[in-house]
């Protein structure tokens, strides 16, 4: 069937394959970066005519993502953008960001361009779908392939790819970046990365290209040791937050962060970010080290630093809202070092507030480490409307909490918290991405 609509294009896509939507797989079976070559080879795609940094990680990937993009789009370049999962519409994935009369703009792929392209490349993508040698074609895999396609069609300057999942076998490392990010690696997909840190660390860091430059947070020291043992081996350039650039003296206000940030290359006093959040700090230095690693040799600007890191947003993180004389706290922290930083970042900016946190998360995630680290007064257990969601009444009786709530929909969790809820009193909503998706349109309305 020709592909005429956007809503046939979707249809299209979600005929793949979906490792996203599949709990338990075997990774090392189901990716393939061999499949993805020959599918790029097929639809005459040159992954290295792209200028790419490539970010992998466990948590502050899209952060660090939103700050580089919008400093290079305020450089004045045209900066493509691939990042996963979506809030409610695929093309949230493919964007390109530049910044035209002072104004900073993220803009999704279009309907129409979808269908174009996917209409183009369709009668390969069915010859592919199940190869003999490669084995099947995913939902991801294609995603990719039409990011790639849209990107060298709009001749962008610059590429920023995030990791889907792990790194070493992502459809995004068919590449050769200019530089490498790592942000903070912790315990997240267990089932397909492995269960150890070393076993993790080994997966995000296969993004770690031959003489490249790789810049890392901070990580714990069997992280460190598997990122260093794999730069000297691709002979690449290893920099560290907190050792080979850092940031100091942090001020914080309920609207934005102010930081100061060093290293060899540079100096910059007053530095303001409107993303939330204590580890924003960090996810925004990563970002401010790669500028200066680029900045010679593509002439970017100062100012443009300043501009981009006062204006990167990003759907989310820390986000707040206010809706009938309630505050809302949005973040899809979704493992225990995220629900650190969570609890972190409402200590720091609303201290005096009562938490009432809505919790629901994906079935195999670890609830209950993630509710371990964080300090709430009420618990709302529910779920989100997604096949993926754990049923909150197994997620009640394994987190044992006093006085908790039992709910299982959104809905009706969102009016208890409100029937609840005082002047005191912050509404957190976290555990999972999609359930964070399905508050802000809940919210929005």
């Amino acid at each position: 069937m020709e592909i005429k609509t956007y809503s046939q294009a979707v249809n299209y896509l979600n005929s793949f394959i979906n490792y996203e939507r599949i709990k338990k797989f075997p990774y090392r079976k189901s990716l393939k970066l061999e499949r993805v070559e020959n599918l790029f080879k097929k639809l005459k795609i040159d992954p290295y005519a792209l200028k790419v940094i490539h970010i992998a990680g466990t948590k502050g990937k899209g952060s660090t993502a939103a700050y580089l993009v919008y400093v290079l789009a305020n450089s004045g370049f045209k900066v493509g953008l691939y990042t996963s999962p979506h809030f409610k519409d695929f093309r949230e994935r493919i964007k390109i960001v530049k910044t035209l009369n002072s104004q900073t703009r993220a803009i999704p792929v279009s309907e129409k361009l979808v269908v174009e392209l996917l209409r183009g490349i369709k009668p390969i993508l069915e010859k592919l779908r199940f190869h003999k040698k490669f084995g099947q074609l995913s939902f991801f895999e294609v995603y990719t392939a039409l990011a790639f396609k849209y990107f060298l069609k709009k001749n962008v300057d610059f590429a920023v790819l995030e990791c889907g999942l792990g790194g070493r076998l992502d459809a995004t490392n068919l590449c050769k970046p200019l530089a490498c990010i790592i942000t903070k690696i912790d315990y997240d997909h267990t089932q397909q990365l492995g269960s150890s840190l070393k076993e993790i660390a080994s997966e995000k860091a296969g993004i770690i290209k031959d003489n490249s430059l790789v810049i890392s947070a901070r990580q714990k020291r069997v992280v460190r040791e598997v990122l260093k043992e794999k730069a000297k081996l691709r002979e690449a350039k290893l920099y560290f937050y907190q050792e080979d650039f850092c940031s100091q003296n942090l001020r914080f206000s309920s609207n934005y962060t102010l930081f100061d940030y060093s290293s060899f290359l540079g100096s910059y006093k007053n530095l303001k970010i409107k993303i939330l959040g204590e580890h924003q700090v960090e996810n925004a230095s990563l970002a401010i080290f790669c500028f200066q690693l680029l900045k010679e040799k593509f002439d970017l600007e100062e100012k443009a630093l300043y501009q981009g890191l006062e204006r990167a947003f990003l759907k989310g993180r820390f986000q707040m809202l206010r809706k009938a004389g309630k505050i809302f706290l949005l973040d899809i922290a979704h493992n225990p070092l995220s629900f650190s930083s969570l609890n972190q970042g409402i200590k720091r900016y609303f201290p005096s507030k009562k938490v009432i946190l809505i919790f629901g998360c994906s079935k195999g995630k670890l609830a209950k480490k993630m509710l371990k680290n964080i300090d709430c007064e009420k618990l709302i257990f529910t779920r989100a409307n997604h096949f993926r969601a754990q049923d909150p009444l197994i997620l009640k009786k394994l987190c044992a909490f006093k006085n908790s709530i039992l709910t299982y929909n959104l809905e009706t969790a969102l009016k208890k918290s409100r029937e609840i809820s005082d002047s005191q009193s912050i509404i957190v909503i976290a555990g999972s991405f999609f359930l964070v998706a399905e508050a802000l349109t809940l919210l929005e309305k």
